[in-house]
């Protein structure tokens, strides 16, 4: 029979071949980018942290290694080989992004340092790109955080057959400050992002990141 009213009554089979419309599609791609955007940034901020902390322990295990060396009379290379030498290691704040250890052959004397044509440089480390030293600092016992200037370097040299540490303020040049006397010195790496870390040093022979 003829109704002269329309139905609104749709097929059960239309509403499901409907789909979605382009709003709904664009509300889940933004949450799917939103997401990932979250996942990428929280991975990419836990590898850096990482990788700094890695390099900080490498640093200490460094100045450790010069530790060992020392107190255990490693053999220096080269014609005059001799176990009667200390090591050490050299940082640069002006030269942030790789640093040495040395051979400290000019043994005799207070002063244990590196001598440029004289002291052998034992290895080089360079830091992953993007990570370097971020400045460094020394307590003298009354001034907890006197940071080195432009044109200043610190040795960190031991001598046999103690593990204690003896910590030299420099010029560029290699000339002794001898002020302040630092009794412990604090050498603050820096990642990519911004973020530190930090290796202390004690002239008692302490080495412990931070």
């Amino acid at each position: 029979m003829f109704s002269p009213f329309r139905s609104n009554h749709r097929s059960p089979r239309r509403d499901r071949e409907r789909g979605f419309t382009v709003i709904e599609l664009l509300v889940v791609i933004t949450i799917v980018i939103m997401l990932s955007a979250v996942v990428i940034f929280n991975g990419t901020t836990f590898s850096d942290a990482t990788v700094l902390t890695n390099i900080a322990q490498d640093v200490a295990l460094t100045i450790r290694q010069a530790q060992n060396f020392s107190t255990n009379v490693s053999r220096s290379s080269g014609s005059a080989a001799t176990y009667n030498t200390g090591y050490g290691v050299e940082f640069n704040p002006n030269v942030p992004s790789s640093f040495f250890t040395f051979n400290d052959n000019q043994y005799a004397g207070t002063l244990h340092i590196y001598d440029p044509g004289i002291d052998q440089v034992v290895s080089t480390y360079t830091f992953d790109p993007g990570y370097s030293i971020a400045r460094i600092c020394g307590s003298n016992g009354v001034n907890d955080d006197q940071c080195l200037g432009a044109g200043q370097l610190i040795d960190i040299t031991f001598v046999r057959p103690n593990p204690e540490a003896t910590l030299d303020l420099l010029s560029t040049d290699h000339i002794p400050l001898g002020w302040p006397a630092f009794s412990s010195v604090r050498i603050y790496l820096q990642s990519k992002s911004g973020k530190t870390k930090r290796v202390d040093v004690w002239v008692t022979g302490i080495i412990s990141v931070q």
